[in-house]
């Protein structure tokens, strides 16, 4: 009993083993292959040849397709997408009887598709499995894949030249617009230093140099706050810089005075880089000195021409006039030699006096009470002095900012011609991945088509972090 089960089971098996074999049979009749597999793209035409085999003849053959089901249970490929080509009515034992079989994919959905083309006849009944997968055409998946790496590139070039320019661009827009609300005349000087700072903002970002045009921009808005936050000390120290000039203007003559006027003119276009009015002021106060010892001496040298008459005093006060005139504002030694001078002409001053109410000479300007004064008793006259500088006005200091160095430009060229290696490779990398492997790509266009796009997109992110990290292991 025993045997007879293990026969049947033994037979069972070579039956099951016989159907899933490399051809499909039936009696004596072998059909190869066993199973049709078909990858194709949607509006293509795919052909597949069948070779019928039998060993005894066959009549009434045909070949049923019919439809083939969808994995997902709701789609088909109808079976009038199949056309087996036309078959002899009979076949003969020992014959070989080849058959293409077209499958249209013209319009039939993307998916994988199975079922069975049945081959019928007289002493013939066979299954012939048949699986085929659907994907749709390369050029729409391409254009999302393409369309995800641009939106990728573009979100990366932003970030690191288009942003960088747009916030550059409204710092110059936000100076440029306190700029034009202020009418106080002396802003004009930092308006102009403003202005220069702009043109190098203007190349920077014409080289796509951010760090210079950051760098311009930043001290531009330096030169501006300084004025902002000094407003009123700042036109203080103009007014009196200008009170200055108008002091030494009509002794340009001089070249002392031109050394001195020079020096103020100077002053007023470094006024910009300075710390803050402050430091305006302790540079305009030696000046003002330098003024108003020159104006102190050349008081003294007028009174002295008032009394000399006699040609030795006249030498003597032309001599003292040209050491005066040829004194050097920058001289270390300046004050030493301003008191040696007054001295002196003080003295000739006094000179002057005792000499001239005994001679009785036309140069004689004071009385007799005068003539005592010792030789550094004289002292400049009342209107020798009317015109001499008060202190300049008090500043408070402000704060300064540090300058950034300028750094490299890049090459505009080699960054378009990166960008588009960069695109080719990670759309043709995505591509291969997504859709070529795919063979039923587009039977779930949400999630097919979006995985493109959002890879692409994904692919420059990654891209552009690594190269940004790499830049700073650099640094």
């Amino acid at each position: 009993m025993k045997r007879l089960w293990l026969s049947i089971s033994m037979a069972v098996l070579l039956v099951a083993v016989g159907l899933g074999s490399a051809s499909a049979e039936s009696g004596t009749t072998v059909v190869t292959p066993s199973q049709l597999t078909i990858v194709g793209t949607r509006g293509a035409v795919e052909t597949r040849t069948i070779l019928i085999r039998p060993t005894s003849a066959i009549t009434n053959l045909r070949l049923v397709p019919l439809d083939l089901t969808g994995t997902d249970g709701t789609t088909i490929l109808p079976a009038t997408a199949i056309h087996p080509a036309a078959v002899p009515p009979s076949i003969e034992a020992g014959d070989l009887l080849t058959v293409p079989i077209i499958f249209d994919l013209r319009d039939v959905p993307s998916g994988r598709f199975e079922g069975d083309i049945l081959l019928d006849g007289s002493s013939l009944s066979v299954a012939l499995p048949v699986q085929v997968s659907v994907r749709d055409q390369p050029y729409l998946p391409f254009f999302f894949l393409l369309l995800g790496v641009v939106l990728g590139v573009g979100v990366s070039t932003y970030r690191s030249q288009g942003r960088p320019r747009d916030e550059i661009l409204v710092r110059v827009g936000r100076l440029r617009s306190q700029m034009q609300d202020e009418d106080e005349p002396a802003a004009d000087i930092f308006r102009s230093r403003v202005a220069s700072h702009l043109v190098d903002v203007e190349a920077g970002l014409q080289n796509n140099d951010w760090d210079a045009a950051r760098s311009a921009i930043e001290q531009a808005e330096q030169v501006w706050l300084r004025w902002l936050k000094g407003r009123t000390d700042w036109s203080a120290q103009v007014e009196y810089q200008k009170e200055l000039v108008d002091k030494i203007t009509p002794h340009e003559a001089v070249p002392y005075a031109r050394a001195i006027r020079r020096q103020l003119d100077d002053l007023l276009l470094d006024m910009p880089d300075l710390s803050g009015p402050d430091e305006m002021r302790d540079r305009l106060e030696p000046l003002a000195q330098r003024i108003n010892r020159y104006l102190e001496l050349d008081g003294l040298l007028n009174e002295l021409d008032g009394l000399v008459y006699e040609d030795d005093q006249i030498h003597q006060a032309q001599e003292l006039r040209r050491r005066v005139e040829s004194l050097s504002p920058d001289d270390e030694n300046f004050e030493e030699t301003y008191r040696q001078l007054k001295d002196e002409i003080s003295q000739a001053i006094g000179e002057a006096r005792k000499r001239a109410p005994a001679t009785g000479g036309p140069g004689v300007s004071f009385g007799l009470e005068d003539a005592g004064r010792g030789v550094k008793g004289a002292t400049p006259s009342a209107e020798s002095l009317q015109d001499l500088l008060a202190p300049p006005p008090s500043a408070r200091p402000l704060t300064s900012a540090g300058s950034v160095e300028k750094a490299g430009t890049r090459l505009r060229y080699f960054t378009w011609a990166s960008y588009a290696v960069v695109v080719a490779l990670l759309a043709g990398a995505g591509f291969g991945e997504l859709y070529v492997a795919n063979p039923t790509f587009g039977a779930h266009p949400w999630g097919d088509y979006f995985s493109l796009l959002a890879w692409g997109f994904g692919a420059e992110a990654t891209r552009s972090s690594v190269t940004e990290m790499v830049k700073n292991w650099q640094r």
